[in-house]
């Protein structure tokens, strides 16, 4: 789950429960169920993450060593080592993320790829399947 997600979510929540104190007896069922509504919507949303998450590791279609390349040779022409090219994410990638990116091992998240198309100037999606 999104880490800013969460950090509303749980502000929310404890907000709810701070003015607990501030709330009619009759009031209460109500804020029950909006906090069991508002935990289940995190939960839902972790769910969905997860499977999307997953569900970009299994992209039909995508050559992860040739996506690797690309990286490499992205990060080549702006004349980053690894280490320098982690700090352009946020939050960064390790060197060895960044190398195993570049080795077709793993695929950067999609925030991420966003990041590397946009410093290639081309889209996503010429990034993952386009020639470059």
């Amino acid at each position: 789950m999104n880490t800013e997600y969460k950090k509303i979510m749980y502000e929310t929540l404890e907000k709810v429960h701070q003015s607990i104190d501030d709330v009619a007896p009759a009031q209460l069922p109500g804020l029950v169920h909006a906090e069991i509504e508002i935990l289940e919507a995190m939960e839902k949303r972790d769910q969905q993450m997860r499977f999307l998450n997953q569900a970009q590791y299994q992209i039909t279609g995508i050559d992860k060593q040739k996506l690797g390349i690309k990286i490499k040779s992205i990060r080549l022409r702006l004349s980053y080592n690894l280490a320098d090219f982690g700090q352009l994410f946020d939050p960064p990638a390790s060197a060895s993320n960044v190398s195993r990116w570049e080795r077709g091992l793993n695929i950067p998240n999609k925030k991420r790829l966003k990041i590397i198309a946009d410093l290639a100037g081309i889209t996503v999606t010429e990034l993952l399947k386009g020639g470059e």
